[in-house]
């Protein structure tokens, strides 16, 4: 092969090479950005009361509900309607609701008044 040639493909394989994968970089999905009200969430400890959930969160709820369930773990509780929630471990909680621009936040509390277990859903329909 002639070196013109040589060097004319080895020039247009990498611009191949360059466009695919500026492509493929561009179809990756970027991280969304963390939310304020979730960073401040993490801050909340548990058994801390409402008033340090409040003042780690920043905000004051905008509901607070009563519910009996049974709280499996810090972020999954159970309703005492459902039939896995055991009956004999059913207690009363307050749940203390924080809003965000695309986030909410739940904070819920034992009958003691201290923080048993915090979650929060993104309320960002596009994933």
């Amino acid at each position: 092969m002639k070196p013109k040639r040589i060097l004319f493909l080895s020039v247009a394989t990498i611009a191949c090479c360059l466009v695919i994968a500026g492509a493929i970089y561009a179809s990756i999905d970027r991280p969304a950005p963390v939310s304020p009200l979730r960073v401040a969430l993490s801050k909340v400890s548990l058994g801390s009361t409402a008033d340090e959930a409040d003042a780690a969160l920043g905000l004051t709820p905008v509901s607070v509900s009563t519910i009996d369930g049974y709280l499996m773990g810090p972020m999954t509780m159970l309703s005492a309607e459902n039939a896995l929630t055991p009956k004999d471990q059913i207690e009363a909680f307050s749940l203390r609701k924080y809003v965000d621009n695309d986030c909410y936040a739940v904070v819920a509390l034992r009958g003691d008044g201290r923080v048993a277990g915090k979650w929060a859903v993104s309320t960002d329909n596009g994933g």
